[in-house]
């Protein structure tokens, strides 16, 4: 579509076969024979988005009930809350209907670690109780900060959820993990608990850890101090350079997330010193601002409500004005911890709120100390309308802790698309993305079949290659209609030997069909390698 840089599709899926045990999640790139297609528990598909681009993500709903009704939530992610944006009052209903998010990433989006999760009201709870979640990160924004360290790019990616109660990670109860000693790396760290309840993430001994960002944000001031255990919310990412001597066990409420086994001794090739990231304009003169009695706001979450209101989606809690600085009073966000869509809030209250969240960093998740205030302040910019908030224990917010305002003003661009649901077909299957430690972001993945044809930020190539065949004609088309976007895969699979609709086979690239000979081969020495476009692009893996 005109004006969209990259198009994925993220396919949410249902269990049913052990009721009343419903299992939800989003299907991982896999074969139509193997395993992996079938439906299981969160984390899904990681996704990674790039500053400075526009993404079409269309949400498959392919539960077998037309009754299973879902949505999506970027959860930190810095755009509209409105029209075809992040606006969680949008749905679609089960039996293969699709729904399609415009994400507009702006230039200076700050880089960090974000998480998705189903938020339709009403099901929220159980579908991400069910494992209907997964990471999202953009990558390290280098337009803002070009001097961010080496060691940022050694990363590691951990989802620690509690699902009814048991610790997982990354899905698993027996999660490895494998660095090597006395190397500076990068764990990201995303934590799921429907109940939000507050817990300590611990490390082993023989570890030197530091926080360098919460909720996406880098630290004021990174790294911060070295400790051995942080305080986080059922909904907090946090991000830690760590580097370990002996191997040790991760643990999130003293449960066994993951073990870490510390193999041998390299040269580092990182070194750790001390960095002053520099802020995007959306959170700039934020602490130094002088705010009007009109731009502050109290805000007390209870199981009945945000301030004794329940959620309604036609009536705002009060209006915001755009491209202003607000200061708000949350009160009780220990047993009802606080999150605001859009916009992250700075934590302005002296000496900080509860364990977690310190005076002068940012967030969008708060937990503070019970009946004590926690003052935050957040600028109104870039983006506005409809601005959620909500308790994030699920069931509260099921049951109405949620509300909204309304961010108006002048100069202030709209999104007013409206962009229902629609039917749509069965979704192709895509070959499983490399596995590791830490792997790099994978190409963008193949377009839906009704999206093969739309103009994207690559060329189309009309030639052929020496290891990948191009086909104009589409006579290998499944006899659903469907395009061809695996090569060399069996005729009764449904899938074509070659490509279709003008792709080409994908050279080395695990048989996947691509639009370009550039796309079709690990490496090259074309200005639009594999690599460039790896970078640059859209990863669903």
């Amino acid at each position: 579509p005109e004006g969209i840089d990259y198009c994925g599709m993220l396919e949410f899926c249902e269990d049913t076969s052990d009721f009343p045990n419903v299992v939800f999640g989003y299907r991982h790139p896999c074969n139509d024979d193997e395993e992996e297609c079938e439906c299981k528990a969160g984390p899904g598909p990681t996704i990674r988005l790039e500053p400075g681009n526009k993404y079409l993500l269309t949400l498959r709903n392919a539960a077998e009930n037309v009754a299973s009704v879902t949505n999506l939530h970027t959860h930190g992610l810095h755009i509209v809350g409105a029209g075809n944006g992040d606006d969680v009052t949008r749905h679609v209903n089960g039996g293969g209907n699709c729904l399609d998010y415009v994400w507009d990433i702006t230039d200076d989006h700050p880089g960090g670690t974000y998480w998705y999760h189903a938020h339709h009201h009403g099901f929220t709870e159980p579908q991400v109780n069910g494992g209907a979640y997964g990471m999202l990160i953009v990558e390290d924004n280098k337009i803002i900060n070009p001097d961010t360290p080496d060691w940022a790019t050694n990363e590691i990616l951990l989802m620690v959820a509690r699902i009814n109660g048991e610790i997982y990670g990354n899905g698993n109860q027996d999660e490895i993990i494998r660095m090597d000693a006395n190397q500076w790396y990068r764990l990201r760290v995303g934590i799921v608990d429907v109940l939000a309840e507050p817990d300590w993430l611990t490390f082993g001994s023989g570890c030197e850890i530091h926080q360098v960002a919460a909720d996406g944000i880098w630290r004021s001031k990174v790294p911060g101090p070295a400790k051995a255990k942080f305080f986080l919310t059922g909904s907090s990412r946090a991000d830690f350079a760590i580097r370990c001597a002996s191997s040790f066990h991760v643990l999130f409420g003293g449960a066994k997330a993951a073990t870490v086994y510390v193999g041998a001794v390299h040269p580092d090739p990182f070194e750790m010193e001390e960095w002053v990231p520099k802020r995007p304009r959306s959170l700039q003169g934020i602490a130094e601002a002088v705010v009007p009695p009109e731009n502050t706001f109290d805000v007390e979450l209870t199981r009945e409500g945000i301030n004794n209101i329940l959620w309604d989606p036609t009536t705002p809690l009060t209006t915001v004005a755009y491209d202003e600085v607000h200061e708000w009073t949350l009160t009780r966000s220990k047993t009802h911890p606080f999150h605001l869509h859009l916009y992250h809030v700075l934590v302005v209250q002296p000496g900080g709120c509860g364990e977690q969240h310190e005076e002068g960093e940012f967030y969008d998740s708060v937990s503070g100390n019970e009946y004590e205030e926690c003052k935050v302040r957040f600028k109104a910019s870039d983006v506005g309308q409809r601005c959620v908030l909500h308790c994030h224990v699920l069931n509260h917010e099921d049951n109405g802790a949620m509300g909204w305002v309304d961010v108006v003003g002048a100069n202030m661009p709209l999104n007013d698309v409206i962009s229902p649901q629609y039917s749509c077909p069965a979704t192709p299957r895509w070959t499983p993305a490399p596995t590791g430690l830490a792997p790099p972001p994978t190409r963008r993945p193949t377009r839906s079949p009704g999206d093969i044809t739309t103009g994207t930020s690559t060329g189309t190539s009309t030639g052929t290659s020496t290891n990948g065949k191009l086909v104009q004609e589409d006579e290998n088309c499944s006899p659903l209609g469907e395009k061809a976007v695996v090569c060399g895969a069996r005729p009764e699979d449904g899938r074509g030997e070659t490509c279709c609709g003008g792709l080409i086979c994908g050279g080395d690239r695990d048989k996947v069909c691509v639009e370009s000979t550039e796309d079709a081969f690990s490496t090259s020495s074309s200005t639009t390698s594999a690599a460039s476009i790896v970078s640059a692009g859209f990863s669903i893996t």
